[in-house]
């Protein structure tokens, strides 16, 4: 036989060291060029391209309509899609609402607060949206009204039919204390109301938007319309929880003139945007992303409020509130929330790591009693021989040379035990409960069993061959 040299057996090792280090290294290197091309322009900036709900707000020329068509101009740039559907107003956008949850053709809507939750039930509150409206009252001689009672007999238009303003208008004038006053409701569009209330065919025209609207501006400017100012506005207020008490500085609209010429207290009411439960976890997560970045206060003025009475507020938007924000998932794994939220994953893992360790550790008490009751009966095997015998000593046994006779009663008792022991074992080794890779802790039982059942077997044949003979 042939052997090499130490130099040379070393050199070639260090040859073969050598050639798998190129070779590891161009693999990397390789790797490294190819996810640098796939990386390359692979934008790992998160985006809106997710969101794709349809909206319902107001008339095109109402505040509600510019709310929404402010958020779609936003998602565009993040390329989120957000139709603007315009109505007639709040009553038209709940009843399209309920009538939506099982086609899903529209998800949200725009709602003035104060409607009949009882009516509308099944809708999610996802937040307010921008500032309180005013509810404002214009006409020719406003400011000589300031008491309820100079209400008496006016013709009032309240916008729309079906509009917030309008069935607001309704069920105020419908309250007890102000029935009596027989004021007259009429329904006409926001522009129209302004003209009419200019040339006197109207008393009053009932407005509930923003305070700084262009149609307000306008019409204290332009149309020289006085803001009314009742004196008992925040009694007023009390009797209804969904409204709150406010006033317009003096000189709000035309500080030159100071339109108008005192502060003018005010009914305000909240803006709410409401789900029908259509809409998709991210779908509801991303638009108020584009709320939050529209209204900066909205996400603190969500948080410090209470939900309204008899509404509930999305799971979604309750999340999205705590948190701040959007979690790393919703901007990061959106189809991943939207089959279950964050913090139900989290749930979940514990519940199904919690479910692997109690099985474990049942598993471990079951191993624990076959091995007690396996020891039991060795101990058996030994009070059947009188001292502690092995498998092969039991296969070799002979009463004759040791001189004690074994009972063959109690012998066949300990084989049909370790019998039905040896299955147990083995049903429980195939158990659906017992942690995949733990089944050797049971095959060395078995192994164990199966040894000493042979040796047990082999006696029994035997002292029945001895005893034929």
């Amino acid at each position: 036989m042939r052997f090499e040299k130490t130099a040379d057996l070393v050199s070639r090792h260090k040859h073969v060291l050598w050639s798998r280090f190129a070779l590891r290294a161009s693999v990397v290197s390789i790797a490294i060029a190819i996810g640098a091309l796939f990386f390359r322009n692979l934008d790992l900036v998160p985006d809106l391209s997710y969101v794709n709900v349809k909206i319902l707000s107001g008339s095109p020329e109402g505040q509600y309509h510019s709310m929404i068509e402010r958020l779609v101009t936003a998602a565009t740039d993040e390329q989120a899609q957000i139709s603007n559907l315009p109505t007639r107003g709040s009553r038209e956008n709940l009843d399209r609402l309920l009538a939506a949850q099982e086609n899903c053709e529209v998800q949200l809507g725009l709602v003035q607060d104060g409607f009949n939750r009882a009516t509308y039930q099944g809708l999610e509150l996802i937040g307010r949206v921008g500032r309180s409206e005013a509810l404002i009252l214009l006409g020719r001689n406003g400011d000589s009204i300031q008491r309820l009672v100079d209400l008496q007999g006016l013709k009032v238009g309240v916008g729309p039919e079906r509009s917030g303003s309008a069935f607001l208008a309704e069920r105020l004038i419908s309250a007890a204390d102000l029935a009596g006053l027989q004021i007259i409701l009429e329904h006409h569009p926001l522009k129209l109301q302004v003209e009419l209330a200019a040339t006197g065919a109207l008393d009053l025209a009932l407005f509930i938007m923003d305070e700084d609207a262009a149609l307000i501006g306008e019409a204290v400017r332009k149309q020289g319309l006085q803001i009314v100012g009742l004196e008992h506005t925040e009694a007023l207020a009390r009797r209804f929880p969904f409204v709150s008490y406010g006033s317009l500085a003096a000189g709000q609209f035309d500080p030159v003139r100071v339109l108008p010429p005192v502060a003018k207290p005010i009914l305000r009411l909240d803006t709410l945007l409401l789900s029908n439960g259509c809409a998709a976890h991210s779908d509801i997560v991303g638009l108020m992303t584009l709320l939050d970045r529209a209204y900066p206060n909205f996400i603190e003025r969500n948080r410090a409020a209470k939900t309204p009475s008899g509404l509930v507020l999305s799971e979604s938007a309750r999340g999205f509130y705590e948190n701040q924000g959007a979690e790393f998932a919703d901007e990061y794994l959106p189809w991943l929330v939207d089959i279950m939220p964050p913090s139900n994953w989290v749930y979940t893992i514990m519940a199904v790591s919690l479910f692997f360790n109690l099985g474990g550790f049942l598993n471990n008490q079951r191993l624990a009693l076959i091995d007690i009751n396996r020891v039991a009966l060795e101990n058996d095997i030994t009070l059947l021989f009188g001292d502690r015998v092995s498998n092969e000593e039991i296969r070799q046994y002979k009463p004759q040379v040791t001189g004690r006779e074994i009972d063959r009663q109690d012998l066949d008792r300990i084989i049909e035990a370790y019998k039905r022991h040896l299955n147990k074992c083995r049903r429980q080794s195939l158990s659906v409960f017992s942690p995949m890779g733990e089944e050797m802790g049971y095959r060395d039982q078995e192994i164990i069993m199966t040894a000493t059942l042979d040796a047990l077997r082999d006696l029994r044949e035997r002292l029945e061959q001895e005893a034929r003979t």
